[in-house]
Formats: structure tokens, C-alpha cells, sequence
């Protein structure tokens, strides 16, 4: 279930969840980030263009290869194989056994401000595209090229 968009009031501008995060690691009252170290992705409006936009404009440019995902409880499943998928899919079908090399590592946060309820209803439709993800598209999409295609096209 996509949200619409959320836009600032004070600007008009979208508030992408990443920016959030980002000002939330560096303005931590306890253990702020220095901001050298603060990246947001803000091309993707879900999680497997995240994962996807993620690779190609940070990862594979900057040549980090271990990466730390960090996502609520309920949604952790569904990010790992995600992010599993896009991280060892080739380029293309002639690279097909380079995966990049990656280290991928996943930390949950606590379900905090939502009712039980509400986070069961997340858990549910988490699990109905993680197994989307592992049974159909991580076995038709094999490559980066195969997963661009299907997100300027499909998704």
C-alpha cells in the first residue's frame, strides 16, 4: 500500500523519508553523525527502487561493499531479500559471476507508535512481497539491466 507523497507545508518540497533519517542520525542528542559520513538516496519511492538506486548512484560508484540496511521489525524480511536480490544481481548477463562482492548486513528498529493492529497488518502484506520478491521477481529479474528494465517499465 504506497502512501502518496508527503510535501512539506513550509516549502512544497517532498520530505523523503531518507532526509529524515539523515537529520535524525545528525542531530542525535546521544551519538550524532558527522555529516561526511550522511548520505540520502532520493530517487526511489519504495524499497526495491531503494535498493536499486541505493547500488547504482551510491554503492557501486563509491565502492563501499559493506553495507548496513537499517529498517523497522516489520518490514526487515522484506528489505533483506530485497536488497539480497539487488545487491548480488550482476550488471548483465555476461557478468553473471560477479556479484559485486558485497557484505550486507540488516538491523531492525522497534515498531514504535503503532498499534498492534496496525503492525500486524504490516507484517502481513511484508511477508505477501517478500515472498513475491523470493518465488517471482528475484528469479525473472536476474540482472541490473533486467531490474531497471522492470522498474521504468513495469513496477
Amino acid at each position: 500500500a504506497h502512501l502518496p507523497q508527503f510535501i512539506t507545508p513550509h516549502n512544497g518540497l517532498p520530505l523523503w523519508e531518507s532526509t529524515a533519517s539523515a537529520a535524525y542520525l545528525l542531530q542525535h542528542g546521544n551519538y550524532p553523525i558527522p555529516e561526511k559520513y550522511v548520505y540520502a538516496e532520493t530517487t526511489s519511492y519504495d524499497t526495491i527502487s531503494n535498493a536499486f538506486y541505493t547500488r547504482t548512484s551510491f554503492t557501486d560508484i563509491a565502492g563501499w561493499r559493506k553495507l548496513l540496511v537499517v529498517t523497522n521489525e516489520f518490514h526487515i524480511e522484506r528489505s533483506k531479500a530485497i536488497f539480497d536480490w539487488i545487491f548480488h544481481a550482476p550488471a548483465t548477463s555476461s557478468a553473471t559471476n560477479d556479484d559485486g562482492g558485497y557484505e550486507m548486513y540488516y538491523l531492525s528498529c522497534n515498531n514504535i507508535g503503532l498499534t498492534s493492529e496496525a503492525i500486524q497488518a504490516r507484517k502481513e502484506h511484508e511477508k505477501r512481497g517478500e515472498i513475491n520478491v523470493k518465488s517471482k521477481l528475484a528469479r525473472e529479474y536476474l540482472t541490473l539491466k533486467e531490474i531497471w528494465e522492470f522498474l521504468t517499465t513495469y513496477h
